[in-house]
């Protein structure tokens, strides 16, 4: 997705020159920039939760990646899905390690958090899995 100043903007995107954004990836740029971006921007303003700055964007930016090709095709199988969320899985992955500059409360938290972002994994049960992370 294209970022400008911080913001996600559907006009930019590589789907805008072929025929327009999906309305739902719309949606979650608007989203993303009303939400997500403050945090980032925020997150970032200090060594101790720089990471969690750089981890956030990286995650809600991916899941704009998988809400505009959900758009473009059905399901992959498992394997091919397993690849396309490679770059999703790392952050999650780098957020699950320890990390002596982030407060251990604040990196617990985001880590717990940061696995809602592969709701879309979860097929038919996308809501009740958004739901227990939520719990």
């Amino acid at each position: 997705h294209a970022v400008a100043s911080g913001s996600v903007s559907s006009g930019a995107s590589g789907a805008a020159a072929s025929g327009g954004v999906p309305r739902e990836v719309e949606d979650y740029d608007q989203f993303y920039n009303e939400h997500v971006v403050p945090f980032v921007n925020a997150a970032k303003k200090s060594k101790e939760t720089e990471a969690i700055g750089s981890w956030a964007e990286r995650a809600w930016g991916f899941v704009r990646t998988a809400i505009f090709a959900s758009k473009q095709s059905k399901k992959p199988a498992d394997a091919a899905l397993a690849k396309f969320v490679e770059p999703l899985s790392a952050v999650i992955t780098e957020t699950q390690k320890p990390n002596r500059t982030i407060p251990a409360n604040h990196a617990k938290a985001f880590g717990d958090a940061v696995v809602a972002t592969s709701w879309f994994t979860q097929g038919g049960n996308a809501r009740a899995f958004a739901q227990d992370q939520l719990e």
